[in-house]
């Protein structure tokens, strides 16, 4: 999840109700000092010292779950909004905020009225691929069923240019052509999962991402070039698979990014 914070204004991130956190991760903590509310254990604030930084923060809850967010500094006048609270909203947790239907519940003709966090609890399960969560079929035209065949593990190359970069570096790298995934799960301990970004004609683009499991980075995208970044470190990531290679029913994004579905 992307967070913009303006020097001088402090974001609020509230967490789902059920969770409580454990401890921060960060990846610049002298320019996003974060503190934690002291009446709720869900709740936490961030704050920009200077402007034009961007860096990773991770908080790890008491079930063991892991919430990432990718915080970026803007100026106080800047154009882009702050955004002054966040809300992470869970679900499957049942003391978190409730999402429901707009529809017009005094209609009594109407009675598909109902609760949307009960609905998609059997959604949201953990499915096969590697634990990543079941598509909801009312959000993607279809599936693509998990395909062992699919899983590459010799195509991607992590390099640094330096050897303090190596600190944010995966044990493993590898991609199943649709999404790609760094196994950061034995060193999840230093609190330096990176934030991923593509890039496309040399320039760093957002992707959606997210952290499963015990520490696997899942990017949503397949692209010939990757960067890996948290504070000053940064990997770059080279994967040699091309999208001419995809299996069929899975169309590659443009310029190499993440693939889409018919």
């Amino acid at each position: 999840m992307s967070v913009n914070i303006a020097v001088g204004l402090t974001t609020a991130v509230v967490l789902p109700r059920c969770q409580r956190i454990r401890r921060f991760f960060t990846g610049d903590e002298v320019n996003f000092p974060v503190r934690q509310s002291r009446e709720q254990l869900n709740l936490f604030f961030i704050d920009a010292i200077e402007a034009g930084i961007d860096a990773a923060v991770q908080v790890e809850m008491d079930d063991g779950g892991l919430h990432a967010f990718y915080v970026r500094s803007i100026p106080s006048n800047s154009e882009v909004m702050s955004d002054l609270t966040v809300l992470v909203e869970d679900p499957a947790c049942p003391a978190g905020r409730r999402l429901r239907s707009d529809a017009n519940g005094k209609d009594p003709a109407y009675t598909g009225k109902q609760d949307l966090a009960v609905e998609r609890r059997g959604a949201v399960a953990e499915a096969n691929r590697g634990g990543i969560p079941a598509e909801d079929p009312r959000e993607f035209s279809r599936s693509v069923p998990f395909d062992p065949a699919t899983m590459h593990v010799n195509d991607i190359e992590v390099l640094a240019t330096d050897k303090s970069d190596m600190e944010i570096a995966p044990v493993s790298a590898w991609h199943d052509e649709i999404w790609t995934y760094f196994d950061y799960r034995s060193v999840i301990d230093r609190g330096r999962v990176p934030v991923p970004l593509l890039v496309e004609d040399g320039v760093d683009q957002k992707v959606n991402w997210r952290v499963i499991g015990n520490g696997i980075l899942v990017v949503e995208a397949i692209a010939p070039t990757m960067i890996l970044k948290s504070g000053q470190s940064v990997l770059c990531v080279r994967n040699r698979w091309r999208p001419s290679q995809a299996r069929q029913g899975v169309i590659a994004g443009p310029s190499g990014g993440g693939p889409g579905k018919d």
